[in-house]
Formats: C-alpha cells, sequence, structure tokens
C-alpha cells in the first residue's frame, strides 16, 4: 500500500495556482512510490472559480485528512488556506515535514536499501 502524501503551499494570487511547484514536487514523490494529492486535482477550473472560500477548504481538508502525512513547500506560509491546512494536520497529528525533510528521507531510504 502506498503512502499518500498531501502537498500544502501556496496557490492564492499566484500565477497558474503555483502548479510548477507543486507538479515538480508530485513527480519526484511518485517516483519514489508514494501517492501525492495536491490541491489542485480536487477541483475543475470551474469550481476554483464557483466554489466559495469555505467550499474549497472543506474539500481540502478533507483529501489532507485521508493522508498519511503532509509536505510543506517553501512559501506555504504566505497562503491562508495553506495555513488552514497546517493547522489543520497538526490539530489531527498528521505528520508533518518540510519540503527539505522529505527529500532527505527519500534519500536516507535508498542509502539503506542493500
Amino acid at each position: 500500500m502506498k503512502v499518500s502524501v498531501y502537498l500544502i503551499g501556496a496557490t492564492v494570487f499566484i500565477t497558474k495556482l503555483n502548479i510548477q511547484s507543486f507538479e515538480a514536487v508530485e513527480n519526484a514523490f511518485s517516483k519514489h512510490g508514494f501517492e501525492v494529492v495536491k490541491p489542485h486535482d480536487l477541483f475543475t477550473e470551474q469550481e476554483q472559480r464557483e466554489l466559495t472560500d469555505d467550499q474549497q477548504i472543506k474539500r481540502r481538508l478533507n483529501a489532507l485528512a485521508n493522508c498519511d502525512l503532509a509536505l510543506l513547500i517553501p512559501g506555504w506560509d504566505e497562503d491562508s488556506f495553506a495555513c488552514a491546512e497546517r493547522s489543520f494536520a497538526n490539530f489531527r497529528h498528521i505528520p508533518l515535514h518540510s519540503l527539505l525533510e522529505g527529500i532527505n528521507a527519500i534519500t536516507q531510504s535508498h542509502k539503506k536499501r542493500p
């Protein structure tokens, strides 16, 4: 069973919702067998325009609640949705790691393999 990772990062007021940063992290972790969940996958373009902030954060927190851990992408602390996701992860005791910690963990796990 794959470990599911929710990506927490800035999406508000950033060109194309910062999709390039999220996809780069997703590609790196997917290659190592993780199931990656990013906010962008939770909504259609129409839903992103039409749903209220409350509706969007509920969907995001529900997805986060179903993941094994969360990664904080640099700049997360400048985004209200990302701050709410981090607080929720702490409240629910979902392990949180910085992106660098996540990369180091992958690197270390590969060094331990024979």
